[in-house]
């Protein structure tokens, strides 16, 4: 698999691991870490372990999460 397309399919991934993560009791303000921790792991599983799957993994993970605050920030209108 391409290591964009890798990327850009983790990223709803991640969203929902954040929301399930969320409802189960993770902080909100942990979420960050633990969803660029995922992203990367998951990377390393798709594509196996290499710097570009780091960084691949990284940028995931902290999109998700900022992706994450968009939507909860539009939605709750804050």
């Amino acid at each position: 698999m391409d290591v964009a397309i890798a990327g850009f399919t983790l990223i709803p991934i991640l969203v929902g691991f954040g929301q399930v993560l969320k409802i189960a009791g993770i902080p909100s303000r942990f979420l960050p870490l633990v969803l660029l921790v995922i992203a990367v792991i998951l990377a390393f599983i798709a594509e196996g372990f290499g710097v570009i799957q780091l960084l691949t993994g990284a940028t995931a993970g902290l999109s998700a999460s900022g992706l994450y605050d968009l939507g909860k920030k539009t939605i709750a209108g804050k």
